[in-house]
């Protein structure tokens, strides 16, 4: 059960989680089955930890409140692990945001390669969503100028990218904007809760934010 389905953070999950879909397809991979799909429908669930009065405000942040939404990914990593979701999708969401190929803050460290490319994959869809729609603290820009940052992100993919640059010059990209159903959403969650052997996962949805949801 979803509640307040039109919160900024779930709706920014959702619509990463149609670019990874169409991603994935483009690889061959059937729809809504690959790990950066169902990584990417929670890679923010950390955010559950974290005020709304820091997530949605619009002046700078102070060094605290930067530090804090930069453990979100850590938050989600530990959030899926105690519910023994797949370990894969764990560490994708633990790394999607790593300057540091590989460690966070000098604390966890991986030498996977397979995960760490999912997770740089991951992190550009997140990136050029999050670019190309409005949030409280800035206005979204155009998706040629998402791109073009893109390209000069160290961390981000460049086959991803390259994706994306081939549906914005198709014409295709407001397609890949659009929300997914509620239903979709729902077999999602479950597809994932359920290889973990368990019966809930919570991770609640407020009204401008990320804070809980449901899945039975």
């Amino acid at each position: 059960m979803f509640q307040n389905f039109d919160s900024i953070t779930f709706n920014h999950s959702c619509r990463v989680m149609t670019l990874a879909k169409e991603y994935e397809r483009s690889l061959g991979i059937e729809p809504y089955t690959g790990l950066i799909t169902k990584a990417a429908l929670v890679h923010d669930i950390g955010k559950t930890y974290i005020s709304s009065s820091i997530l949605d405000k619009r002046d700078m942040l102070q060094p605290a409140e930067r530090e804090l939404i930069d453990l979100h990914a850590y938050f989600g990593y530990e959030i899926l692990k105690s519910y023994k979701v797949d370990d894969t999708i764990c560490k994708m969401v633990l790394f999607h945001h790593s300057d540091t190929p590989g460690k966070i803050n000098g604390v966890f460290t991986i030498k996977d390669d397979e995960i760490l490319e999912l997770a740089k994959k991951l992190h550009t869809l997140d990136a050029f969503e999050a670019l190309t729609s409005d949030r409280p603290y800035h206005r979204h820009i155009s998706a040629v100028r998402a791109i073009n940052m893109l390209r000069t992100d160290d961390r981000a993919d460049v086959d991803v990218i390259n994706f994306l640059d081939a549906k914005v010059i198709k014409d295709e990209y407001d397609d890949l904007h659009e929300l997914v159903s509620n239903d979709c959403i729902k077999s999602m969650m479950s597809e994932i809760v359920n290889s973990a052997n368990t019966s809930k996962i919570h991770a609640i949805y407020r009204v401008g934010r990320l804070e809980a949801c449901t899945v039975i």
